[in-house]
């Protein structure tokens, strides 16, 4: 079946409807052995780019149902005569479903869901911008030998073509050329005239924005690739990130960026001119605010300040990371930008970091503002090498594939019947200030976590074990019962146990509550207590445990010591992140922590905040780039208070779906002897580490062999 431009088709996106569109494009292959591609541009504006094979389907099935149009004239029909229903939809329903067919597609915040719609004339626009920005670089000299106000970060990284990258990409870079200026990348930008993509962005504006991003977007029906304007307009591409790379402040890896989106003209003009008397200089709609006061006299013809619409709206950045900066380009006043943390900054003609995560907002403006935001997509790690490779061509700093999904998948039941059996051939290490964590995440069984410590000599008192113990209690009881009666044998020299290590057998949880439960077990040492503090599953946010060493005189070392156990709920709670910063502030220097997580440290679409990996590079965490943590990642940590960057253990696995157990076992011991300037210290040293992770996928029965289903984290017979 032949497929040209011009060629009609129909396409079914499910719930939105079924919609008609229009081959407008035809792009040759990316690279030997790809398939055509072809631009198509539906009956609502929006375009994307299908292969022949999936345009032969389409033709081929050719599905006939209601436009977005019919459902609204049905819509509105049925409203008329007072009926119930739309085709088995309520008239409100069905109108709202003609609401989301005409605008599911349209893109938002951060390319998170599509590209940008190219109307009538943006094209053209898109190709004269491009085409200045290519004379722009084949008209820059050589760069001379200069320290970058980023340190020396240019656009040096632009490697252009290369193997594994797309063809659209082309050779050219800006690879030792002399950076592009600001007023080239705004001559370049504003090629485009008045004429630029727009996006539907509800969480910034009620109606649609004139801008585009670049670099990395989750487009609705492609999924996380190179966004539809850079690959439009690879050279304008270049251009902004050499200009940024160039400019900005921090360099890789203290600030690494995925996408980069401008806006032009967002949030509208600052000043309309009223006649006075006017209906609006008197109006207190809370959508309009007052530019300048009106004058105490005034005249009935003279032209004024008055009152002018506020476009832009109070957000929060949803597939940002958080670390983010700005900077607005054009002739142009006002346009700064209000922050929940900072208050007013101002952009224009520099850059200024901000945190995406928090409310901000842009301020009413005068002339012509194009602005940048450099954020980090908070999926730049689930890519695909190939998308990886266009983004480093273009001169981006984040991507990578560390964050695909780790295959197959784990029976809750028999992760269970794994972890207790791998708990019990490998038990928690035993030794003065020997201390061990282990945790897995969701896609084990729903997670799993615990933390052992070893408390040091047995205390005089003997407690005695609750009536209700668990399987792990009895089989502490045992050791303990087994390794007392050894201990007791050799010192009374008899076959016989004594009466001391008797009652000792008995040695069970000493505390527990909803968090958490403890069990007390000795040593091999004969007469060193080993606790565990165990978490339950599916549990959210981080589990903390901090320790404390116990010191005899000298500085001798006994044991480690519970101080608290707590949990922050970053996941449900966003003043946790707050709460954890401002406990670790508190810790006296030298107070172990150990961090575990049973099912997820954060959600989805929140990030953790930067406070959170400022506050774990106080314990010791690596820096300055420091591990991200995903959604449901598997996270271990190990670390002090006042311990120096990177002397943490921080152990990561970052795949999605990770079925990898994490553990970590360490001695601790006291730096006390060490007088350091200025009478404080680290306190203690991490020594003796051992990584024992491991896969439960691969020791756990491959149940999809076996034709076995899975529902979340259970196998179901099919």
């Amino acid at each position: 079946m032949e497929v040209s431009v011009g060629t009609k088709f129909r396409k079914d996106f499910g719930r939105p409807g079924i919609f008609s569109g229009e081959v407008v494009t035809s792009y040759p292959p990316e690279k030997p052995g790809s398939p055509d591609l072809f631009g198509v541009r539906y009956e609502d504006g929006d375009e994307e780019d299908l292969t022949r094979d999936e345009l032969v389907a389409l033709l081929a099935t050719n599905p006939k149902a209601a436009n977005a149009s019919q459902i609204r004239s049905k819509a509105a029909s049925t409203k008329k005569r007072g009926a119930s229903s739309v085709g088995g939809e309520a008239p409100k329903a069905a109108g709202k479903r003609a609401k989301s067919v005409s605008g599911s597609k349209k893109s938002s915040w951060g390319g998170s869901d599509a590209d940008e719609c190219l109307g009538g004339g943006v094209v053209e626009a898109m190709a004269r911008a491009e085409a200045k920005a290519r004379a722009l670089r084949e008209a820059a000299r050589p760069a001379k030998k200069r320290k970058t106000s980023n340190g020396g970060a240019g656009p040096g990284s632009q490697r252009g073509g290369g193997e594994g990258v797309s063809e659209w990409i082309g050779d050219g870079s800006w690879e030792g050329l002399e950076p592009p200026t600001r007023e080239q990348v705004t001559e370049a930008l504003l090629a485009m005239g008045n004429t630029w993509p727009t996006q539907v962005r509800p969480n910034v504006s009620d109606k649609a924005v004139q801008g585009m991003c670049l670099g990395m977007v989750n487009a609705l029906t492609a999924g996380l690739r190179v966004s539809l304007a850079s690959r439009r307009c690879p050279e304008v591409t270049k251009l902004v990130v050499a200009f940024c790379l160039a400019t900005l402040p921090e360099a890789s890896p203290a600030f690494k960026f995925s996408s980069v989106q401008i806006n032009y003209n967002y949030a509208g003009e600052i000043v309309r001119r009223l006649p006075y008397p006017h209906p609006l200089n008197f109006c207190s709609h809370p959508s309009l605010f007052l530019v300048c006061p009106p004058p105490l006299f005034f005249s009935s013809s003279a032209p004024v300040f008055g009152l002018c619409p506020r476009s832009a709206k109070r957000h929060v950045d949803g597939n940002n990371m958080g670390p983010s900066y700005i900077t607005s380009l054009g002739q142009h006043s006002g346009g700064e930008l209000w922050t929940a943390d900072m208050g007013i900054i101002d952009p224009k003609d520099k850059w200024c970091k901000f945190n995406g995560k928090l409310e901000h907002e842009t301020q009413p403006f005068e002339g012509t503002r194009i602005s940048f935001i450099l954020f980090t997509h908070n999926a730049c790690e689930e890519l695909t090498s190939d998308v990886v490779a266009d983004l480093q061509a273009l001169g981006f700093t984040a991507g990578d594939t560390c964050r695909q999904r780790d295959p197959g998948n784990v029976d809750e039941s028999d992760f269970d019947a794994f972890f207790a059996k791998h708990r019990t051939e490998h038990p928690p290490p035993v030794g003065v200030g020997m201390v061990a964590v282990e945790c897995a995440g969701y896609a084990c069984g729903r997670g799993a976590a615990w933390v052992s410590y070893d408390t040091g000599p047995l205390p005089a008192k003997i407690y005695k074990a609750p009536k209700k113990r668990g399987e792990e209690v009895a089989q502490a009881s045992a050791r303990a019962l087994c390794y007392l009666e050894e201990a007791a044998d050799k010192k009374a020299g008899t076959g016989k146990p004594s009466a001391a290590a008797r009652k000792a057998a008995v040695l069970g949880i000493a505390q527990s509550n909803a968090e958490a439960s403890r069990s007390f077990a000795v040593g091999e040492g004969g007469g060193e207590g080993v606790v565990v503090q165990s978490f339950p599953k599916n549990r959210v946010g981080l589990h903390v445990v901090e320790l404390k060493l116990k010191l005899k005189a000298k500085a001798q070392q006994e044991g480690l010591e519970l101080v608290a156990t707590r949990r922050f709920d970053l996941y449900n709670r966003a003043e946790a992140t707050a709460e954890f910063a401002a406990w670790v502030d508190q810790l006296p220097v030298g107070h172990v922590v150990c961090i575990a997580i049973s099912d997820t440290a954060i959600a989805k679409k929140r990030p953790m905040e930067e406070t959170v990996y400022d506050a774990l590079r106080k314990l010791g965490a690596p820096a300055p780039d420091t591990p991200v943590v995903g959604y449901r990642n598997p996270f271990v940590f190990l670390g002090a208070k006042g311990l120096p960057p990177g002397q943490a253990q921080f152990l990561l696995d970052k795949r999605a779906q990770s079925k990898t157990v994490l553990r970590v076992d360490a001695r601790i011991i006291s730096a006390a002897n060490e007088k350091p300037k200025g009478g404080a210290g680290q306190g203690v040293v991490i020594t003796e580490v051992k990584n024992s992770s491991i896969s439960a996928r691969d020791q756990c029965p491959y149940r999809e062999k076996e034709g076995w289903v899975f529902k979340n984290c259970t196998a179901v017979k099919r």
